[in-house]
């Protein structure tokens, strides 16, 4: 894959270093350019370069932008279709700099040579430029990049201390560990959770279920009423039931079914994936 990445990197420089020669020979010889322009062919090898151009600058910006897989999609498109704007508009700032640099210096002592001459000592002043730009956008843009999302992946896989809930039954007092837990419902007054193993606790200290949703881990439970807290493992069936509604079936199972509120039913689906 690598290989393929630099093939395609190199063959980027060679066209983007072409389309800068001609348009900085456009720049700092506009009589040069005509000439060529007045040449059969040179439209469509133009366009041909051009798309070549954009396509694999395209490309590479796919592979670089790694952090835009973190964003959603239409934003990612965005930042992608930003960054070849400026990766262009970069190359025809540098053309024009080139060409009024070349034409003043050397040209002047160099009458004899041909405008293709002109546009091939510019393409390589412009390989020399390019690769400076890319560097710098490595270094300021991919590498900071690259950066924060190693820190992001070291600090979440941090091992964490797995919570603990206190409940009990009668008078045997537990500690539970959240992902043994199936769901908490309300009872009256009281907070029940029942486990994988099917055993019911009650929870007096904190009977609010409200309080609870924020301490649970969000990808294991899922508010899914105003008196219910589930469990992803526990779910055995989920079936669509109206518009905005679903009923669950549970393992352990419940008497009564257990119904997906609409309040709550945009956030269960996008926590289930549906």
């Amino acid at each position: 894959m690598k290989k393929i990445y630099r093939i395609i990197d190199l063959t980027l420089k060679v066209a983007l270093a072409i389309w800068a020669g001609y348009l900085a020979l456009a720049f700092g010889e506009p009589e040069g350019f005509r000439q060529l322009q007045a040449l059969e062919g040179f439209y469509p090898l133009w366009a041909v370069n051009t798309i070549i151009c954009l396509v694999l600058l395209l490309v590479i910006q796919l592979g670089e932008s790694r952090i835009g897989a973190r964003v959603p999609r239409k934003r990612w498109a965005l930042r992608i279709l930003l960054q070849a704007v400026a990766c262009l508009l970069c190359p025809i700032a540098l053309a024009y700099l080139a060409a009024r640099w070349y034409f003043s210096f050397f040209a002047i002592a160099m009458e004899d040579t041909s405008y293709f001459d002109d546009v091939f000592i510019l393409s390589i002043i412009f390989i020399i430029f390019g690769n400076a730009y890319q560097l710098i956008w490595r270094l300021l843009v991919v590498n900071h990049a690259q950066r924060l999302m190693l820190a992001d992946k070291e600090e979440n896989g941090k091992p964490s201390e797995k919570m603990k809930i206190h409940a009990r039954l009668a008078k045997q007092h537990v500690s539970l560990h959240e992902e043994d837990c199936a769901y908490f419902r309300r009872d009256g007054k009281d907070l029940i959770v029942v486990t994988m193993d099917n055993r019911k606790y009650y929870i007096h200290d904190d009977p609010a279920i409200k309080d609870w949703e924020p301490k649970l881990s969000g990808e294991l439970f899922c508010r899914i009423n105003a008196g219910c807290i589930v469990n992803r493992n526990a779910i055995d069936k989920s079936v669509k039931h109206g518009a905005r509604s679903y009923h669950l079936q549970l393992k352990p199972p419940l008497e009564e079914t257990l119904t997906v509120s609409q309040g709550y039913f945009n956030a269960y689906k996008t926590w289930m994936g549906l």
